[in-house]
Parts: structure tokens; C-alpha cells; sequence
């Protein structure tokens, strides 16, 4: 039986629809749920993810990274009954 659950969120409702079914599984296997969100690289990256355009990437990357953190913890919050 499956003990790890991995759900990647794109920040839609569709994505999230996962998220419960995911805990139920975990809680069923007394398993565990990973929830994640890629983050693109910034306009000016190469396919590699070197930055192109460095002085204007750096500035953009922590407000992406907070951002997608300041979801993250707010998916956790609304789904926080079920994930426990």
C-alpha cells in the first residue's frame, strides 16, 4: 500500500480537488501528504534556468517564492481538518 502522497497545486480549485483525497487515502495507510507548487522560472531564464536578465530576476524571485508560500499555507489552513 502506498504511505506517501504527493499532490502538486497550480493554484486552481481543480488542483486542490486532490487534496482531500489524498489525506483520505494517507489517514487510510496511516501515510503521509506532501502538498507542492512549482514555481516558474522568471521571464529571462534559460531553458536551464540560468538568469539571463540577473539584476531584474533577483528582484522577482522572493515575491514569487513568498507568494507561493503564502498559498501553501493557506491551502494548509482551509484543509487543515482534513489533513490531520
Amino acid at each position: 500500500m502506498f504511505q506517501h502522497f504527493f499532490v502538486p497545486l497550480d493554484g486552481s480549485a481543480r488542483a486542490e480537488k486532490a487534496i482531500p483525497v489524498a489525506a483520505c487515502l494517507a489517514q487510510a495507510c496511516g501515510g503521509t501528504v506532501t502538498l507542492a507548487q512549482v514555481l516558474v522560472p522568471p521571464a529571462g531564464a534559460d531553458e536551464y534556468g540560468a538568469n539571463i536578465l540577473a539584476n531584474e530576476t533577483r528582484l522577482v524571485q522572493p515575491v514569487v517564492i513568498r507568494e507561493a508560500n503564502a498559498y501553501l499555507d493557506e491551502v494548509l489552513d482551509r484543509y487543515a481538518q482534513q489533513l490531520e
